[in-house]
């Protein structure tokens, strides 16, 4: 089988292959842009060396830069076409299909550290193919709340993980899940039984976690709640 770093820089071409797709290295202010944007490649990079906390601020940084260009096209009258639209489910449920399927194997997914180390970073590529999607100024918003629920009900199944990276990417897959959701699709998805305890989990977390970007992270999904709070009575 292949090496824990081999697995690591596949996701990483995955990655790459969906950022540069979706247009996001199209920067209208190439100049001034050029220097983060290197960045945030080289960061991946050493995500695959087994950095799994740089993915997490990759994706982060990547979120933030996204709502700024945007802004910065609509005024330009710049249009950036993400031709990552159509590859999006495909790549995205492919991963899910594969993880299904040898989720049992433990030469694939080992116990301990690196497994844990593995999961948290096929989650946060996850995450990275819901974010761009999300870059589209095209109509995929039917598309996108089926990806986003989805990625948020698969992360939520590793919630009760004691590794701290594994945990910190869920949180991450929930924020940008949650932040891709209207509200009535996610107070439709918190009150199913499968996402029991969820609002409760994230408080914790939020209060008491050793981690201060778990605590972070917590409380960012948290403030998507704010808006449904009367849809959530009892949950």
């Amino acid at each position: 089988g292949s090496s824990l770093g081999t697995r690591m820089e596949l996701l990483t071409v995955v990655e790459q292959a969906a950022f540069e797709l979706s247009g996001m290295t199209q920067i209208p202010a190439r100049q001034e842009s050029s220097a983060p944007q290197q960045q945030k490649l080289e960061e991946q990079q050493d995500a695959s060396r087994g950095g799994g906390e740089t993915t997490v601020g990759w994706v982060l940084k990547t979120r933030r830069w996204r709502r700024t260009t945007t802004t910065t096209r609509r005024k330009r009258g710049d249009v950036v076409v993400n031709r990552f639209v159509p590859h999006a489910a495909p790549w995205f449920y492919g991963m899910i299909g594969r993880f299904v399927q040898k989720k049992d194997d433990t030469a694939l997914w080992a116990r301990g550290a690196n497994g844990a180390r593995l999961l948290s970073r096929f989650l946060t590529t996850l995450a990275c193919l819901v974010e761009c999607l999300s870059s589209s100024s095209s109509l995929v918003v039917v598309e996108l709340t089926a990806l986003a629920r989805d990625l948020v009900e698969f992360a939520w199944s590793f919630s009760t993980t004691n590794d701290t990276e594994l945990r910190s990417s869920v949180l991450l897959a929930l924020s940008v899940g949650f932040s891709h959701l209207r509200v009535e699709s996610a107070a439709e998805l918190l009150l199913q039984s499968s996402m029991h305890g969820l609002p409760q989990t994230l408080h914790q977390i939020a209060m008491d976690d050793s981690n201060p970007r778990c605590r972070d992270l917590a409380s960012n999904v948290l403030k998507s709640f704010e808006g449904m709070k009367f849809m959530l009575q009892g949950v």
